[in-house]
């Protein structure tokens, strides 16, 4: 008997089981145990308290588990037994140590199953799993997808081949034909299933369809059999996207990858394709916000916490694999993405981070009343996905990271968050409402697909499903030039990039016929590699800063020179004196050349620009007439932009807890506050009056109204409530009502709040901190 004092007995507990209490478990340091040190323990436990050299008995579940988790640690095998108690009333365990890996198989056979299974993922697809006492190892079949090139990819055509290590004279798209037998063959494996018939669930297959598909080929015959039979394939469709195969790489669960985004970073085609993929995927349940949101402010708000938090986690995500690989534990990763992190200081860099949805269908059903076949269904689906997009392009500016948005398939999340989501809410709308009301398990229909069996006909969910399959992308934002479009201002690389999916687009153009602005749709958005001594540098007033190709054109005002001779009746004169003296005595060449152009407009390449050119720019007001928008409202929007807030509170008068808005608008000007109160009494009823609220300012007035069709009107152009934003822009509801009869009143508002006009110099001038609200207006 060895026996210790109280201070090592005391020392043993702290460091060990951090309690001086009773010890009735197993503490965490000796379930983290290598192979050599689990063994060493349990076959001391077996000495001190064990009996039959392999038996432990104890009547704690809590130490059977721990023991267990040292055993598979210690590549023990296990069984366990219970015992009925011969001297109190617990249970008694009996846990027998096996020094074999193998466990003989007695039975095989079929058996009928209508319930759920779960499949834990693990990154090497297995997981240590106990059952009635027996421990094993189980786990998914290996899970991946191949992307099948049916043509000789542009990126590859005109490379040699490497045979033997070593390049050839031959050039990839010498090898057609061979192709034609790959594929040939892997559909034939394919059709034969396995050792049973059964389909091959792995690997999945995937294929690019393009606007110039060869359908009538008969290399792909064998192609259309294993489709008609298993279903096997998947279809990536580029015929609506703004993607070719070339800038993909497509994984599992339908996702599909932006190369051109890796392009961006530098890396080059050569060694970034194949070294892409996705960190991970967090799934957005839709339902579930359908179901708890009563306006479309809520929905979009309720949205907008969960990808930020599904943001978050992808980022510590990411943080946590690059630190796994730094410490060897990812070394197949970490040897093939070397030359990445080489480039980029990061093993994870081309790697993107994934937002995924499910149920979109039945968000609309929760939320709307109407499946996403309605047209109803179809708009609200496209502001969502669009909404997620621009959360991706914020995400993107912010983080620095990559991110997109998949079409989930969620195999089990399907099942999972719907029944989570029917235990919490039971009124809650699922996809098989019906069949889950006489008792079947609720599920939810994947990403933003049609519902099952909504139709049989394909070219019917082809085109209900066309815009929301598009929508399916990622993209970065790079600081550039801005074109002025009727979709705002954007980035000449995101029109580029985006052309398919952003069309029809149009642009605020120069005719330079007419003389006139107008709006002109843009028939094709390319790059163009221009090399380094052929750009131009123009600087101009107000920070303008434009980097351009030599050939680029301008539009330049130059001042129209005298010729000897009046513009108006084409009378000779000998110099600018004699004009002068012309106009003094001719009344009707005054009055005429008074309403005469003074500039006229030339257009010049980018070298041949002078230093003080005039540029032009547009000045004229090309918005339509009238829209559903008065001005007054008009007004009122632009200046709860620049200086308004909605505040959510619960009202529990009577005690009904019911939530309210807020709506405030600020000001240190009465005239201005005076005129906010009096279209807010005009038009909602309210009986409002500029009031000083704010200890800290003796100068700041404020109009507040808790009346809900103020905080309403504002909910319906997806103003929301909550805390001070940096990011506001003018939203898209607003900017499509926008007509030269309230353009100047919503100018005003927006002047009213954080504008001002210098006098002396004609200029306005509005400060914010959002770039995207500066490009707005």
């Amino acid at each position: 008997m060895i026996r210790l004092n109280a201070a090592s007995s005391q020392k043993i507990l702290d460091d060990l089981f951090k309690t001086r209490n009773t010890i009735k478990f197993i503490p965490d340091v000796l379930k983290n145990m290598d192979r050599q040190q689990a063994r060493v323990f349990l076959d001391t436990y077996l000495r001190a308290d064990g009996f039959e050299g392999c038996k432990i008995t104890t009547t704690d579940i809590d130490i059977l588990n721990g023991l267990q988790q040292i055993a598979v640690d210690a590549e023990y095998g296990f069984t366990v037994m219970t015992r009925e108690p011969t001297i109190g009333k617990k249970m008694l365990y009996v846990l027998r140590l096996v020094d074999h890996q193998g466990t003989s198989i007695m039975e095989i056979k079929k058996v009928d199953y209508s319930g759920i299974i779960w499949c834990p993922n693990t990154d090497n697809e297995t997981v240590v799993a106990r059952r009635n006492g027996k421990v094993f190892i189980t786990g998914n079949t290996p899970f991946f997808n191949i992307t099948m090139d049916l043509e000789v990819p542009s990126t590859l055509k005109d490379h040699p081949v490497i045979i033997g290590g070593e390049y050839q004279s031959e050039t990839y798209a010498e090898y057609q034909a061979e192709m034609n037998i790959i594929n040939e063959a892997f559909a034939e494996v394919m059709m034969e299933g396995d050792a049973t018939g059964r389909v091959f669930t792995f690997p999945i297959p995937t294929y690019n369809i393009t606007k110039d598909f060869d359908w009538d080929n008969p290399n792909l015959d064998k192609l259309w059999v294993m489709t008609g039979k298993f279903g096997t394939p998947y279809f990536s469709n580029f015929v609506n996207s703004d993607m070719s195969p070339d800038d993909t790489r497509s994984m599992c669960c339908r996702l599909r990858l932006d190369n051109r985004e890796l392009i961006k970073r530098g890396g080059g085609l050569f060694g970034a394709h194949p070294l892409t993929g996705s960190i991970g995927v967090a799934t957005i349940n839709l339902p579930r916000i359908g179901y708890v949101s009563k306006t479309e402010a809520d929905f979009f708000g309720h949205l907008r916490k969960m990808l930020v938090l599904a943001k978050d986690s992808l980022m510590i995500k990411r943080k946590i694999l690059e630190d796994f690989t730094e410490k060897n534990l990812y070394p197949y990763s970490k040897f093939y993405l070397r030359e990445v992190k080489n480039a980029a200081g990061l093993y994870w860099n081309n790697h993107f981070s994934t937002f995924g949805i499910i149920g979109m269908n039945e968000a609309c059903l929760n939320f709307i009343g109407k499946d996403i076949g309605t047209e109803e269904g179809q708009k609200f689906s496209v502001r969502v996905m669009d909404f997620i997009r621009d959360m991706i392009a914020e995400t993107q500016e912010e983080t620095g990271d990559l991110f997109n948005l998949e079409a989930t398939p969620a195999e089990g999340t399907s099942y999972r968050l719907a029944m989570l989501d029917k235990e919490k809410f039971p009124e809650i709308i699922c996809a098989n409402e019906n069949d889950c009301c006489n008792g079947e398990v609720p599920y939810y229909t994947n990403s933003s697909q049609l519902p099952v069996n909504y139709t049989d006909d394909i070219f019917e969910m082809l085109n209900l499903q066309d815009e929301l399959q598009t929508k399916y992308t990622g993209g970065c934002i790079e600081k550039d030039n801005k074109v002025v479009t009727d979709k705002g201002a954007m980035k000449i690389e995101e029109i580029a990039s985006h052309f398919k999916s952003l069309s029809p687009i149009k642009a605020l153009s120069y005719n330079p016929k007419t003389g006139q602005s107008e709006w002109d749709l843009i028939t094709d958005a390319v790059t163009i590699n221009v090399a380094k001594h052929h750009k131009i540098k123009v600087v101009a007033e107000r920070g303008i800063e434009i980097t351009t190709s030599d050939w680029h054109p301008f539009f330049v005002m130059e001042k129209i020179s005298f010729d000897n001779q009046c513009p108006v009746c084409a009378k000779p004169l000998k110099n600018v004196k004699a004009f002068a003296a012309h106009l003094r005595h001719s009344q009707t060449c005054r009055e005429k050349y008074v309403r005469l152009a003074r500039y006229e407009v030339v257009e010049k390449r980018a070298d041949e620009l002078r230093k003080g050119d005039y540029i032009l720019q547009n000045s004229q007001n090309l918005l339509p007439e009238k829209s559903s928008l008065d001005s007054d409202s008009a007004y009122l929007i632009g200046f709860f932009i620049g200086d308004g807030s909605i505040s959510e509170f619960k009202d529990n008068r009577g005690g009904n807890n019911l939530i309210r808005y807020k709506t405030r608008f600020f000001s240190e000007s009465r005239p201005v506050l005076d005129k906010i109160s009096d279209i807010l009494n005009r038009l909602f009823g309210c009986q409002v009056k500029p009031i000083r609220n704010d200890k800290r300012s003796e100068k700041l007035l404020e109009v507040s109204t808790s009346k809900k069709a103020v905080s309403d009107f504002l909910f319906q152009y997806r103003f929301f409530a909550g805390k001070k934003a940096y990011t506001i822009s003018i939203p898209s509801e607003v900017k499509r009502l926008l007509s030269k009869e309230n353009f100047y009143g919503f100018l005003a508002g927006l002047i009213d709040s954080d504008g001002h006009v210098d006098k002396k110099r004609g200029t306005i001038e509005y400060y914010t901190v959002s770039e995207k609200l500066a490009d707005d207006i």
